[in-house]
C-alpha cells in the first residue's frame, strides 16, 4: 500500500476532515473506519473487482484532483 501512495502522492494535500452534517443535516450519521469486504458480492452477484488497486486508486486520486467541489467542506453533492 506504501507504493500506491507514494505513486499518487505527488502533490497530495493533508487529509481533509469534511463535515458531512453541513450538507447532508445532522441526522446524517457516518463511521470513523470502513473495513469493505466484497465477498457478499461475489457470492451473491457473482461480482468479481477489474481493475488493480494501484489503477482503481491513481484513477479515484486523478478524478478527485479534476473534481475540486467534492472534497470541499460542506459541498452539497
Amino acid at each position: 500500500m506504501e507504493a500506491v501512495r507514494a505513486s499518487v502522492g505527488a502533490g497530495a494535500a493533508a487529509p481533509l476532515d469534511v463535515d458531512t452534517r453541513a450538507s447532508l443535516g445532522a441526522a446524517y450519521e457516518d463511521i470513523d473506519r470502513r473495513v469493505p469486504d466484497v465477498g457478499k458480492a461475489s457470492r451473491v452477484l457473482g461480482w468479481r473487482w477489474g481493475v488493480p488497486l494501484e489503477e482503481g486508486v491513481a484513477r479515484t486520486v486523478a478524478w478527485a484532483r479534476r473534481n475540486p467541489w467534492w472534497t470541499e467542506k460542506g459541498a452539497v453533492t
